[in-house]
């Protein structure tokens, strides 16, 4: 064999391993000794083991860029104002004033601030660097609040940039206050309609808003609850045009003095400093009776009617929410009666979803009218799924598809594999069956047990029909 075979290395090995063998209590005492002096090195200081210390890691947090804004504050006549808060914010930049939405819900970012001395001046140290705005007086009273660039909101304020390690020195100027103040004829706590039939309290209080014209339009600056008295005041104001209205929970929205449109609405001019009196008055829900049939004629006793309006966006990720709501039960022969707000109000004849049986009607508080309501959704269809050996199958959800329906009506079948859905609008209808696997995926078919939905029999519903019987095999 060649040298270095595994043959020629058996030898060696042995040799080794008995070598091992013998001397095994004298390694063994080594390592020991190395342990234990390993062990006492870690237990000593750092410097004792020739390690740096913290001393020697540096520990300097870097420095966020910031700057400074300062400067002087003046009345009217030039005299320094002792007194002002002054206070930078940062983005994101919404209205403080503005009624909850997709924007004004969204609070401002960081805040800075500081009060005027007896010569007028202001300083705010380690402001962030970057853009922002300024408000003067932000809380209101003796000055008129106001944003950098003659703004009554910061929507409409025009930004200033600091730099780091730089003064930004800004002048200001403050106006004296101005300030409305009034009564609203149907203020305080929401108040239960007394209207029968009609259900659900009102979830806010009077309210009383207040718009003053810009360059750009009309923007809201204030808005605030009537005290339970009827009055309401609102200070800090700039000088300019003015609109008053009151928001209702009950009556809707009112302009000053009792107008139902802002066309109608009275122009308020407020002079600086000025304090100027606007009564609102509300006028009564408006009664709105009607009776709920169907196309036919035929009348529809003890439906459930639900309205509202007042459509808001909370979050811009999901559809708008209503404002207000009512609810009410017709009676015996369809007949309904509802106390509404000044509004667009929407009339849902199946109040689990909006879609087919809504109608829309302007409506005005204090003036009465009609609402005639018809709702074809009043066929029933019920049906048996089984297994294809002929067994019940339980746990089958069962939906219809219908171009018609208010929203997609569905069940589950009973243990003896029946089902059955009401409130179905005439009209071709597809009959789903879904089945959920143990592996978490899920079977569907279609009536009367095809995989595809073109190959369905679709279930022809004519109005008010009871379609009975509908059986389907599903595996």
């Amino acid at each position: 064999m060649g040298r270095g075979s595994p043959r020629d290395q058996r030898p060696v090995r042995q040799r080794v391993r008995r070598a091992l063998q013998e001397s095994g209590p004298l390694l063994g005492g080594l390592a020991l000794i190395a342990a234990v002096g390993a062990g006492f090195a870690w237990g000593q200081p750092p410097e004792a083991r020739g390690l740096p210390t913290t001393a020697d890691v540096p520990t300097a947090v870097p420095e966020r860029p910031t700057g400074t804004v300062r400067g002087v504050v003046h009345d009217v006549d030039g005299a320094p104002a002792a007194g002002v808060v002054v206070e930078v914010v940062t983005g994101p930049f919404v209205s403080r004033a503005a009624r909850p939405s997709a924007t004004s819900s969204v609070l401002l970012g960081p805040t800075w601030s500081d009060t005027t001395d007896a010569d007028g001046t202001y300083e705010i140290p380690e402001v962030d660097a970057g853009p922002h705005r300024l408000v003067v007086s932000p809380d209101g009273g003796l000055w008129a609040t106001w944003w950098f660039g003659g703004a009554a909101t910061v929507d409409l304020a025009r930004d200033f940039r600091v730099d780091a390690q730089q003064d930004v020195v800004l002048d200001l100027d403050v106006l004296p206050a101005a300030s409305i103040r009034g009564t609203v004829a149907e203020p305080g706590p929401a108040v239960r309609s007394a209207t029968a039939g009609e259900s659900g309290d009102v979830a806010a209080a009077t309210e009383v808003v207040l718009e003053r014209r810009t360059g750009r339009g009309w923007t809201t600056v204030s808005r605030s609850a009537v005290a339970r008295s009827g009055e309401y005041e609102v200070d800090g104001l700039l000088p300019g045009d003015y609109r008053v209205l009151a928001d209702s929970p009950r009556s809707g929205i009112t302009y000053a003095p009792s107008a139902a449109s802002p066309a109608e609405a009275q122009l308020h001019p407020v002079a600086v400093g000025e304090s100027v009196d606007v009564d609102v008055e509300v006028p009564p829900p408006a009664t709105v009776t009607g009776r709920l049939t169907t196309s036919a004629g035929t009348p529809l006793p003890g439906r459930e009617i639900g309205f509202s309006a007042g459509w808001v966006v909370v979050d811009p990720r999901f559809p708008p929410i209503a404002d207000q709501r009512r609810t009410v039960r017709t009676d015996a022969s369809g007949h309904f009666a509802v106390r509404l707000g000044t509004g667009e109000w929407s009339a849902h004849t199946d109040p689990r979803c909006v879609g087919t049986g809504t109608s829309r009607l302007d409506v005005v508080a204090g003036r009465d009218g009609t609402w005639a309501l018809v709702d074809d959704a009043v066929a029933t269809l019920s049906g048996r799924v089984v297994r294809p050996d002929g067994t019940p199958r339980s746990g089958v959800r069962v939906s219809l598809g219908n171009s018609r329906a208010a929203c997609g009506q569905s069940a589950t079948t009973d243990k003896r594999g029946r089902w059955r859905i009401a409130r179905v609008p005439p009209g071709p209808t597809l009959v789903e069956y879904v089945v959920d696997t143990p592996r978490g995926t899920q079977f569907r078919s279609y009536h009367p047990g095809v995989r595809k939905p073109a190959d369905s029999s679709r279930i022809d519903v004519a109005l008010g029909a009871r379609v009975t019987g509908l059986r389907a095999t599903v595996r």
